[in-house]
């Protein structure tokens, strides 16, 4: 599961590096399963689903900037507590994604 840092994508690379300057007490880590979905990493992982952390992007509608939102995976995102803080939200396609990230 492990493997030099240099064999990973960019994006991991970035985040890897990331959390180590800031003194983070765990590196992130890389699976060699498929883990789309929040019970793929737990099964993965050889966790419950709760403990796994999700992201989602959403869209804000007024200027298109990616909002991100890190909840458990366990959990549903409520979009309209979300848009009381960010303003109207919309869903973000995978192109939207990919160029506001750099992340598929």
């Amino acid at each position: 599961m492990t493997a030099a840092l240099d064999d990973r994508p960019e994006g991991f690379r970035r985040v890897a590096q990331a959390l180590a300057e800031r003194g983070h007490a765990h590196a992130p880590l890389w699976l060699d399963a498929s883990a789309r979905t929040s019970q793929e990493a737990a099964d993965a992982l050889g966790v419950a689903v709760g403990q796994i952390a999700k992201s989602v992007i959403f869209r804000r509608r007024a200027d298109a900037r990616a909002v991100l939102v890190v909840t458990s995976g366990d959990r549903r995102v409520d979009e309209s507590k979300v848009a009381a803080i960010t303003g109207a939200l919309g869903r973000a396609d995978a192109e939207f994604v990919k160029a506001k990230t750099g992340f598929s």
